[in-house]
């Protein structure tokens, strides 16, 4: 289990709980960055929308990139 904080509120995620949200969730178009979940790329802002349900204008994608390699995901960037 990861603790964090974003915007001054608390949040505990973990690497499962993110794999679960995602199962059934299909990819939005990338525009540059990426994080595998489940063997899928998906958008990082997509995937800390549905696991948080957080707005997506309230965090940025560097938010996201260090959530997520914190978590031990994969997280890359189209060229």
């Amino acid at each position: 289990e990861m603790r964090f904080i974003l915007r001054r509120k608390p949040y505990n995620l973990t690497k499962k709980e993110v794999e679960e949200k995602m199962r059934r969730k299909l990819p939005e178009p990338i525009n540059k960055h990426y994080v595998f979940v489940n063997d899928e790329k998906y958008p990082p802002k997509q995937v800390l929308n549905e696991v948080l349900g957080l707005n997506r204008l309230d965090f940025t994608t560097m938010d996201t990139r260090n959530i997520f390699k914190r978590l031990g995901f994969e997280f890359g960037q189209l060229f």
